[in-house]
């Protein structure tokens, strides 16, 4: 009666074969062959007249040490198998941090690279937008000169356009005066060898007109040989006119 007891709270207690099932999960089973030579001694040297409570018994007392010794075999796997698992995360975790580690110096090298070549790239783009720059404020100041020179060129033609058109009126004015002042000159010496004096004197009178600039003036004068068949002796138009207005001053 005083092994049930032992029983209760020794190794073969619930909670130690909870234990030892939590630690069977945990870990492969370890063949235990103490107790299959237990087992098998057992057997055959059990008398057919011996007791359950006895045979219980008598197999509980060897159980025990095998049984403590199986434990703790196992915890010691387990402890193995968790600080090989820690072993084995750690070194995952380092080895991911070197290659973190590594992936960050060459995303940082290429970076540096990059903007080093950007840079570089950015001030050859600047170096060639100044030669533009130079460039095209020189084709301005060229320009400019072209265009000064073209609006000198520009005011002088309009000068010479002007004096031309200037001389083209006045040569215009001078030549009808000039035609008038012959016409005029011929009717009067037509009606002056008709010895119609009236009419002459009514000549006369449009020759002298207007007074600030006569019509008489306009007649060719000796200067003009060279543009009229006068000859070298006859008398010239301002000649005649001369002549007959004498004439008529007489009479």
């Amino acid at each position: 009666m005083s092994e049930k007891p032992e029983q209760t709270t020794g190794p073969d207690s619930p909670e130690a074969d909870m234990l030892n099932r939590i630690l069977d999960r945990a870990m492969p089973s370890v063949p235990d062959p103490s107790g299959e030579d237990s087992s098998a001694a057992q057997g055959p040297s059990q008398p057919p007249n011996v007791s359950r409570e006895t045979s219980g018994a008598e197999r509980a007392e060897p159980e025990k040490p095998l049984s403590s010794l199986t434990q703790s075999s196992k915890r010691s796997s387990v402890y193995v198998y968790l600080a090989v698992l820690f072993g084995a995360a750690f070194l995952m975790l380092l080895l991911a941090y070197f290659v973190q580690q590594r992936n960050n110096a060459t995303a940082m090298d290429d970076l540096r690279s990059t903007s080093t070549a950007s840079r570089q790239e950015l001030l050859e783009d600047i170096q060639k937008l100044e030669e533009e720059k130079e460039a095209l404020e020189k084709q301005i100041a060229e320009l400019e000169l072209d265009l000064t020179q073209e609006q000198s060129l520009s005011q002088d033609f309009q000068t010479l356009y002007d004096g031309a058109r200037t001389s083209a009126s006045h040569l215009e004015y001078y030549l009808v005066q000039r035609s008038q002042a012959m016409e005029l000159l011929w009717q009067l010496e037509d009606a002056y060898r008709q010895r119609d004096y009236d009419l002459c004197q009514q000549f006369v009178k449009w020759l002298e007109l207007p007074e600030a600039d006569p019509r008489k003036n306009y007649l060719p004068t000796s200067d003009d040989r060279s543009q009229y068949d006068y000859g070298l002796d006859s008398p010239t138009p301002a000649e005649r006119y001369q002549g007959i207005f004498d004439e008529l001053s007489t009479q």
